[in-house]
Formats: C-alpha cells, structure tokens, sequence
C-alpha cells in the first residue's frame, strides 16, 4: 500500500485517541503533580490537552511587589480562575536594604541610601556578606552530587573573584529595580487593596499562609511566586531569612520607616481584614509560618490588649476556625517567655471553640552556633493551651518550647482519645529529657491499648550528625518513635549524660533517624563558566 496516499490522522486526534481512554479526573489528578509553566506547554501540544489540561490556581500569592499583585488581581478578576483558589499565600518577607546587628546582618530602609553607596565603590560589606553566606548555606545543605563541584569552583580564588564583581554589575541594577517597586508598593498599599478585593472574590476559599520563608535557600525558593519566576537565571541577591526591620540609624534618619507595621505588613494586614470579616467567615485556617528558620511573628504582640491582639483573639474566635499555626520570635534577646504565659495566648486559644489543629512554635533552638539558655520562670503548658482547647484538638505540635518532663508528661496525659497526630520537634528540657518522656508516655498513659494510636512526630538536632541547626535540616525519627511506644523496640535516646555546655542535650542512638530539609536544596546546573 501506498502509505504517501493513506490519510494519516492529525497529531491532535492521535493524542484524543491515546488519551481518550483514560477518566478526565485521572488527567486531572496527572496534571496535579505538574507545575504551571509545565502545564502551559502541554496544552500547546493539541487541541485535546487544551481542553482537558486545568491550569492550577487553588493557591495565589501576594505581597509588597507589583508583579505579584498584578497576577493576584488578573486571578481574583477571572470568572473561572477565581472559583479555584482556597488559599493565598501572603509572602510576608521585605527585601533588605541597609545593614543591622540582629537578622542575619539585614534590615529595611529606603533604596536610595543604598544606590548612593553602591554609586560611590563597591557594594557594602553586609551585602557581600549575605550573598556568600547564601551560597556556603546551599553547599552546607545539599546533598547534590555537584556540591564537591560547587565547593572546588568557590574555592578558586580567581574565579571566586570574577563571580563577585561580574555579579554585581549585572544584578545590583535589578536589586534596585525591585526596591524601588517594594517601596512603591508600601507607600501606595496597593498590597492592602488587592487582598481586600481578592477576600471578597474566592468563593473557595478557606486558607491563609503569612510567611517570611518563601525565598528559601539560594536558587532553591520555597514559593515560586510570580516575582520570583522573574529573577533573571541564578539571580544572587541578600535572601530575606523572616521578618526583619529597620536598623536604628535608618529609623533616625528615615522616620517615616519607623511605622506600626514594620516588618509585619502581610500579618497585620490580614489578621485585621479576616477580624472585619472580608472573607464572608470562609477562612478557617490560618498558618504563620517561619518554616523552620531563625524566625517568627514577634512575641510582642502577645505582650498587651492592643488592638491586633483584640482582632486576632476575635479570628480565633470566628465559628469553624478549625486550624492554627503561629510561629513566634524574640524570646531570645531578653528574657519574654513570661509574654507566653501571661494569659493573652491563653485567653484566645480558650476562645477558639472550633479549633482541631493547633500548632504552636518558637525560634528558640533554631539560633546557629548559640547556645539557648532556660526562661528565669519555668512556663506550664497550661499557662498558653487551656484544658478546654486541648480538649477538642485532633492535631497538635510543640517545637522548639522550653519545657520540664513532668509538666510535659502531665499535659500530654490529658489529651483527648480523638488527637490522631502529636508533633514534639526541638524540645528545650530545663528538667528531664526526650527519653524520660518517652518512656513516661509508654509506660504511664496505656496509649498501647487506645483503639486509635496517636501518631507522634519527633525531629530534633543531633550532635555528630547536625554539629550546628542548618536551618530547615533536620533529624527524623518518627518511625523509631513509633516502634518503641508500640512496638517493644528500643529507646532512639541515649543514656549518655549531655556535656553541661551542650548546644544539644538530647542525644540519640548511633544510626538512629533520616536527615531530612524543609527546603529540598538542590544546586542547579553548571555553565561552563560556572555558576
């Protein structure tokens, strides 16, 4: 046969054919796993995947930068995209401009102070300090088989040399273009405006995220935002690692930096929106999420009755708020566990008649190379999580809390038969230990005989394997948890006594647990050139 002559069929019917036979909610459950971008060009492929290929918009970002704002609002206008979203994500973190003791060395302040040092010499030191630090924190984190390459090419004095001022020529430039529209943004609340407007728009919706984590590693962000997905390849800038804030001499010259909102837009920003019931009273979820770096909400605002106090209390409070996630800082610089347990944290979990999921953090533990040191007053845990709250939750988490055994073990006793989850990561213990709990809870609570175990999640640091937190690395040993609560198997604990000067007083087993990164770093491709 003449196959010249055969009408063959189009590539479009040939792609209805293969796929045909395959449920469209398999399709759709296939694309899931796929990114947008990825998504976008298989819709391009033919007519069928055009039709059937959903592009994913359950989850849209904003902040204080006009790209993101401007696909946010494209989202929140679209008759269909619109009715897809159940959560916004609210990158909370502020592109560094000026230079501070605490906060990884970086602060806010206005572009113009730094555009005129660059102008007169190279950039300041905090910057090239930051960018380096990123790059020595990917090689530290990454378990790539290019990180012994990485490390050969950033030890060649030379090249080392050309990647900084090559870098800088090209990417300072773009850094400033993105202040100046951060600045813009800030002054004019455009950002303000459009989570208004998009609260109103999202039938579906049903979460909120604030966090200051979404930059992630270097080349390895957290959040593919749309700004984000506009960097420029292997883009170097100084990552914002959680909220940070003015320094003192920008607050003395710059006055009008110094504001009510510093540092913490996206989280008041929301919590008075969701207080003025915006949303309709769709939101029940509401995660702070430092995500496991040297961060947080500051404690501050649990000190007095102010007002975002007043309107966080009546967010909790809301009928159906059924999830929390709050993730604090600032215990570290003067003694302020007493904020904790002065009955405000307390008062609002009381209040939250509807909640199941509570998860409650601190960033102490999380300080690399510092030593943490015991509140001057032991703080209960009844002091912060009423016995009415805990009552009622199916999920909980504890990280990063000081804590003594015997008032853990007493609070974990009273815990409901309906908690299915129980998370127990970087615990502090000024008296007692990981071990001692564990064997408490094994041979004191009868959590054997219960007809639905509680599954408990226990990550922690560990000496020999993590010398130092590398932020977002940590030790996993929920299966060796679970084995010896249910299991007869042993303690992941050691008897060994800690030295007294120990960063970390929790020592386990040798072998014990899987190492594992909140961040998934990955070092991406070489160019001959390098990076």
């Amino acid at each position: 046969m003449d196959t010249q002559l055969t009408p063959q069929p189009a590539a479009s019917s040939t792609a209805r054919l293969i796929h045909s036979a395959l449920p469209i909610e398999v399709l759709h459950l296939i694309c899931g796993h796929l990114p947008n971008s990825d998504i976008k060009n298989l819709r391009l492929t033919s007519s069928f995947f055009a039709t059937t290929a959903r592009l994913d918009f359950r989850r849209v970002f904003l902040s204080a930068n006009s790209r993101n704002i401007e696909v946010f609002l494209a989202v929140a206008n679209h008759s269909v995209f619109r009715t897809q979203v159940v959560e916004i994500i609210y990158d909370d973190a502020l592109l560094p401009a000026a230079d501070n003791l605490w906060h990884g060395g970086m602060s806010l302040g206005p572009s113009k102070l730094l555009e005129d040092q660059c102008a007169k010499g190279p950039p300041p030191r905090w910057i090239r300090q930051a960018c380096r630090r990123d790059l020595e924190a990917l090689i530290e984190a990454s378990e790539d088989e290019r990180r012994h390459k990485l490390e050969d090419y950033l030890s060649q004095d030379l090249t080392w040399q050309k990647l900084r001022t090559y870098n800088w020529e090209m990417t300072l430039p773009y850094y400033f273009k993105l202040l100046r529209d951060q600045e813009a943004v800030l002054e004019d609340e455009s950002y303000v405006k459009a989570l208004r407007f998009g609260l109103a728009q999202f039938a579906a919706l049903r979460k909120i995220t604030v966090t200051a984590a979404t930059h992630g590693r270097l080349f390895n962000p957290l959040y593919h935002t749309p700004m984000i997905r506009q960097f420029p390849r292997l883009f170097q800038y100084p990552i914002p690692h959680g909220w940070l804030r003015c320094s003192e001499d920008v607050r003395r010259t710059n006055r009008n930096w110094a504001t009510s909102n510093e540092g913490c837009n996206g989280f008041n920003t929301i919590i008075e929106a969701l207080a003025e019931n915006l949303d309709g009273g769709r939101v029940t979820e509401l995660s702070i999420d430092a995500h496991l770096e040297y961060s947080g909400i500051d404690v501050d605002f649990l000190k007095n009755e102010t007002k975002i106090f007043q309107q966080f209390e009546a967010v909790l409070a809301r009928k159906d708020f059924a999830s929390l996630k709050l993730d604090l800082s600032g215990l570290r610089l003067v003694d302020r566990w007493g904020i904790m347990s002065n009955g405000l944290l307390r008062r609002a979990l009381s209040g939250a008649r509807d909640l199941r999921h509570l998860s409650l953090s601190t960033s102490e533990g999380w300080s690399k190379g510092y030593r943490t040191h015991p509140p001057r007053n032991p703080v209960p845990l009844r002091s912060m999580i009423p016995k009415n709250c805990s009552a009622r939750l199916q999920h909980l988490t504890l990280r990063c809390f000081w804590v003594e055994e015997s008032d853990l073990v007493a609070f974990l006793s009273e815990l409901p038969e309906e908690l299915e989850t129980l998370e127990l990561s970087y615990l502090n213990f000024s008296q007692g230990s990981y071990r001692g709990t564990l064997e408490q809870i094994r041979d004191g609570m009868d959590w054997q005989n219960r007809e639905r175990k509680i599954q408990i999640n226990i990550s922690i640091h560990g000496v020999g394997v993590l010398i130092a937190p590398v932020y977002g690395k940590s030790i996993c040993i929920d299966e060796e948890v679970h084995a010896f609560l249910y299991e007869k198997g042993p303690n992941p604990f050691s008897e060994k006594k800690p030295k007294p000067n120990a960063i970390f007083r929790n020592l386990l087993e040798d072998g014990v647990g899987i190492i594992t990164d909140a961040f998934d770093s990955q070092i991406p491709p070489f160019d001959q050139d390098g990076v």
